[in-house]
């Protein structure tokens, strides 16, 4: 029996809510990595979360019993960020657009390690196609030599983002998406701006970065971490992993309009296969949900 109309459009909105915040987590590597050239990365880490906290660290406050969840969470995503931001010193947007994308993997993975939850077949034939899609993303550019450090952080971050999705689908459903992203952007902010003051990084942002600030602080931290943890409420970790791989192709878009970076056919291809497991994955769910999924 196919499922009522209501329900179904209910369950479409998450997934084009979250796809936005891809585009815009996409856009995030360009702008990052412009930002660190002129800036500190734990300072701009520091003022980036701090922004996102100051707009949702109101509803935290009114429900403490978040706190606990959610501070652990966020200093999963402290760590994830720590690593991107300071490999993306070394590492091209396009490549550290692969390298964090490989949560899509890690997120199913830990699921089956801290809850035993079996991730459906369908979802991990669209994953490979989608990793495969990445790797050919990459394939297709320029690897700058030397970067082994860089890709080790980025390797580090995708395990975080991975521990944090698997977290999130766990538990989002049982608290106010608002708190529960609150806690996360204070629990982040907290840190990196102990951090940037014991390191002796901590200083005003100069005037030209505030739209850096502003497209991170707002868009990709408040409004992501937002839009995410209310997502998650309705999907599995698998499947929110398969959709955040469009923030790969994401990134080199942005990477090949704003950076300049090489356009090959291999790259066209990278996107095509994300495209195909994204558009795949989702008819197949259309037609019948996959054990595990939660309806919209």
């Amino acid at each position: 029996m196919s499922a009522p109309a209501d329900t179904r459009r209910t369950a479409v909105l998450p997934i084009l809510l979250m796809l936005a915040v891809t585009a815009v987590w996409g856009l995030t590597f360009v702008t990052v990595k412009e930002a660190i050239a002129v800036y500190p990365p734990i300072a701009f880490l520091a003022a980036r979360f701090t922004i996102a906290a100051l707009l949702l660290g109101v509803f935290a406050a009114r429900r403490p019993g978040a706190a606990r969840l959610g501070l652990g969470i966020g200093t999963v995503v402290a760590v994830g960020y720590v690593g991107q931001t300071y490999g993306l010193t070394s590492v091209p947007p396009s490549t550290a657009g692969l390298l964090t994308g490989l949560f899509v993997v890690f997120a199913p993975i830990c699921d089956a390690v801290f809850y035993r939850i079996a991730t459906p077949p369908a979802t991990w034939a669209a994953l490979v196609v989608a990793l495969l899609g990445m790797v050919a993303l990459t394939l297709g550019g320029s690897l700058a030599p030397g970067t082994l450090l860089g890709e080790g952080l980025l390797l580090a971050c995708a395990l975080a983002f991975g521990a944090q999705i698997s977290l999130l689908s766990r538990h989002s459903r049982h608290h106010s998406p608002f708190a529960l992203a609150g806690w996360q952007m204070l629990a982040c902010a907290a840190l990196f701006d102990l951090s940037a003051v014991g390191s002796r990084q901590f200083a005003p942002p100069p005037a030209g970065l505030l739209p850096a600030l502003l497209i991170t602080g707002v868009g990709a931290s408040a409004v992501g971490f937002l839009v995410q943890t209310y997502v998650q409420r309705h999907i599995s970790a698998a499947r929110a992993a398969l959709l955040f791989t469009a923030e790969p192709a994401f990134a080199v878009l942005f990477g090949v309009t704003l950076a300049h970076d090489i356009v090959t056919p291999l790259r066209v291809a990278g996107v095509g296969l994300i495209l195909l497991a994204l558009v795949g994955h989702e008819a197949v769910v259309a037609r019948g949900r996959p054990e595990g999924e939660i309806a919209g």
